[in-house]
């Protein structure tokens, strides 16, 4: 997640307008006299980020003088980790990683989505990002609006069960390793130990 634009008294309005990078890219926020604002930046120059960012920060050696008025860079984000400093007090908990879930924990989606299961982003951060970045058709679903883009139901609202009949869980664990896949909790649930205790 990218947050968008806005006034430093008004982050909710950032994760409101908040972007996803593409692959290849990291997160890049800085501050100006008009405000905050995230962009997405090819990763080739996030040591460029890292460098404005020691030598520019906001805190410590302070602003850059630009074209358009003095600028600092708060973070150079590859993870919605590093969006806790600033921005923690309008998400609804810790952003989750970028990564999927499978390689960074061992919590599988059942055990993550089954109970406890909301929106990452405070508000209506969520409908927003449905309307702007169809945040429900990617990946991002899973990690930031799981409720709104209707995950938390259909897992709440189903029996742990695999769903490829005729034993093809079976087939599949052993020839295409599927407990491997994060989206194995969809396929195989029962057959690659998924389901709750």
């Amino acid at each position: 997640m990218c947050p968008g634009h806005c006034r430093a008294d008004d982050l909710q309005v950032c994760v409101d307008h908040a972007k996803r990078c593409h692959d290849g890219q990291f997160c890049k926020i800085s501050q100006d006299e008009h405000g905050l604002k995230g962009e997405c930046k090819d990763d080739h120059e996030l040591h460029h980020c890292q460098d404005e960012m020691r030598h520019h920060d906001c805190d410590g050696h302070g602003p850059h003088e630009g074209p358009h008025g003095p600028h600092c860079v708060l973070d150079c984000c590859t993870t919605n980790d590093c969006l806790q400093g600033k921005f923690g007090s309008v998400l609804t908990t810790q952003a989750p990683p970028t990564t999927p879930a499978a390689a960074t924990s061992n919590a599988t989606l059942w055990d993550k989505f089954k109970g406890d299961c909301k929106d990452q982003v405070a508000n209506d951060g969520c409908k927003t990002l449905v309307k702007t970045q169809d945040v429900c058709h990617d990946r991002l679903a899973l990690d930031i609006c799981p409720d709104t883009c209707g995950l938390c139901s259909a897992i709440n609202s189903t029996a742990c069960q695999d769903t490829v009949v005729n034993g093809g869980c079976s087939d599949l664990q052993n020839n295409k390793d599927v407990c491997s896949d994060p989206l194995a909790v969809f396929i195989c649930p029962q057959t690659c130990n998924m389901c709750a205790v």
